[in-house]
Formats: structure tokens, C-alpha cells, sequence
């Protein structure tokens, strides 16, 4: 699945990031905690490819889409 980042949250060292997916242009979450050490762009990277799947509909409120 080739993926297009498309926002992130932070809280502490633990991110959530939003993704679209470029084939079937459906979005979804991810969570992971971060590695000290590494930049941000590092660890986004890392929760998209390595994160565990988070709920949509949680992170469709977290992230603004649905209230």
C-alpha cells in the first residue's frame, strides 16, 4: 500500500498520524510510540509504516473531520 501522510498529533512521545491511501483514496490512522533521538520526520515515518491501526472513527473526531 503506497500511503501519503497527511496529518500528524502528538501527545508526549506517542504520535497518531493520518494517511491516504494513493491507490483507493480511503484515509486512515496509525499509532506508535516514538524513538528518542530521532527528528520528526523520522518518526512520522515510522508510526505510517510500523504503527498499530487506530480506530477511524476516534481519529476522525481527534483530527477535526467529524465532531
Amino acid at each position: 500500500m503506497t500511503v501519503k501522510v497527511v496529518g500528524v498529533q502528538w501527545f508526549n512521545t506517542c504520535g497518531i498520524v493520518r494517511v491516504e491511501d494513493d491507490i483507493t483514496g480511503l484515509f486512515h490512522y496509525y499509532i506508535r510510540a516514538c524513538i528518542e533521538g530521532n527528528s520528526e520526520a523520522a518518526d512520522i515515518d515510522l508510526i505510517a509504516s510500523w504503527g498499530s491501526k487506530f480506530p477511524n472513527d476516534a481519529g476522525d473526531v481527534l483530527f477535526g473531520i467529524k465532531k
